[in-house]
């Protein structure tokens, strides 16, 4: 209930909680640190087997590091200029599949691209 609603298939997560589905960790969201510094995907890559992260803002599949981008507004009005910022979300299969979607904002309405 930590965002007033109320699922009985959902379990929220604490912070340094680990999740495990499918052979893949799902549990990091990516800003997690390691000897007082932030980890990166290297770090990820050695720590995990498989892992799907957030936090960098723009998706990217590094040797068994799958990230994914933004769940929000693009225009966060400190983020100007270029950038690679996407709204993107994952889907991992029993088999332990992992496919990123990528939400683009098309006149108004978000489509989705595959």
């Amino acid at each position: 209930d930590k965002v007033g609603f109320e699922f009985k298939n959902v379990s929220w997560l604490d912070e340094d909680d680990s999740c495990e589905i499918y052979g893949v960790q799902c549990g990091c969201h990516g800003s997690e640190k390691v000897s007082g510094m932030r980890a990166g995907i290297k770090t990820f890559s050695k720590a995990f087997e498989k892992i799907i992260i957030g936090h960098q803002h723009a998706p990217s599949l590094t040797d068994n590091v799958i990230v994914v981008g933004i769940a929000c507004e693009k225009d966060q009005t400190y983020n100007t200029g270029l950038g690679a910022w996407m709204n993107t979300s994952a889907l991992l299969y029993p088999n332990g599949t992992v496919q990123l979607i990528n939400f683009i904002n098309v006149d108004g309405e978000y489509k989705c691209s595959i």
